[in-house]
């Protein structure tokens, strides 16, 4: 009796490994690379650029994201501005690396190597969600090259409480990587558009979100240990990053739906307006999560107003050094 079970197993096994190879194979053919890859510290990062004129502004995707989650909505919106979109590591086609890349912080630390690369001194970044948290921590180890920072329904603070048990299946560091084998594709494919609709809500999900955003690109293997790890360990490294955003002095501006109910706009929004001095909150009635896809034109006008508080503080910058 034994032996049948074990070969039943053995091949159920084989099948959705299968299933999992298969479906990241259609996933890499139906959305390729649309950027460059640049080598940050030996990891290849993928990179889409447009324009070339005045304060580059660097978008950072939240978690089950990829650069086509904002490019897909801003192409073109910002006329000539350089606008910089990459994937974060182990997102979309970018690497993950061997070293630990969990922590926002780390992830901040790729994005300055990053900036390198592309000959950039100093940005307003713009970070949905999860990003809001890697802003957050680039803004306190490279205060002179953050200009202006946007959070857009971020994830900055520690909240009670844990996270699905998906993630913590996901992002185990023994059998984690198993599960995800086995399971990504096959059960994420099936509930993927109805997870992505919760998301948007109680805001409607545009019919052309889940194509032009390439949002199923996480159901690959890689990509969903990478997010799973992300989510997983993020409450307890905002525990040790939040502490500090009393430090952060450049312009910035909150922006949230007060109907998210993926993360607590009354901890992590109103959080943010505590914390940073002068910091803008601005809340959107009736909205949910995705206030950039929503509202995209609101974006852009508060990328320009970022823009004017930071020539404002650069100039008065340079007139108290003429004055010494």
């Amino acid at each position: 009796m034994l032996v049948p079970i074990l070969e039943v197993v053995a091949g159920l096994g084989l099948l959705l490994l299968a299933i999992q190879h298969l479906g990241s194979s259609y996933l890499n053919r139906r959305f390729p690379p649309v950027g460059a890859f640049v080598d940050v510290g030996g990891r290849r990062l993928h990179v889409l650029e447009e324009g070339g004129e005045g304060l580059p502004i660097v978008f950072v995707h939240g978690a089950s994201s990829n650069l086509l989650e904002a490019h897909h909505r801003f192409s073109g919106r910002f006329g000539r501005r350089r606008v910089i979109y990459f994937d974060r590591p182990g997102h979309g086609h970018s690497d993950r690396g061997d070293e630990p890349m969990s922590a926002p912080s780390a992830q901040a630390g790729v994005l300055a190597g990053l900036l390198d690369r592309l000959e950039v001194p100093q940005a307003i970044l713009v970070g949905h969600s999860w990003g809001g948290a890697v802003i957050a921590a680039f803004a306190l180890a490279y205060p002179e090259r953050t200009a202006g920072l946007l959070f857009v329904a971020p994830a900055t603070h520690p909240w009670p409480g844990g996270v699905d048990l998906y993630y913590r299946l996901s992002g185990h560091r023994i059998w984690g990587r198993l599960f995800v084998s086995l399971f990504a594709m096959p059960l994420g494919w099936l509930v993927f558009r109805s997870g992505v609709r919760s998301v948007f809500a109680p805001d409607a999900l545009p019919v052309d979100y889940l194509d032009k955003s390439a949002a199923r690109l996480l159901l690959r293997a890689n990509n969903f240990l990478a997010n799973a790890r992300d989510v997983l360990h993020l409450n307890e490294n905002l525990r040790r990053q939040s502490p500090g955003y009393a430090r952060i002095d450049a312009p910035t501006i909150v922006l949230t739906g007060d109907r998210d109910s993926v993360v607590w706009p009354s901890i992590h929004s109103e959080g943010l307006r505590a914390s940073i001095a002068g910091a803008e909150l601005i809340t959107l009635p009736g909205c949910g999560h995705m206030p950039h896809q929503v509202y995209p034109e609101m974006i852009v006008e508060l990328v320009a107003r970022i823009d004017r508080a930071a020539g404002a503080m650069r100039d008065a910058s340079a007139s108290l050094d003429a004055a010494k």
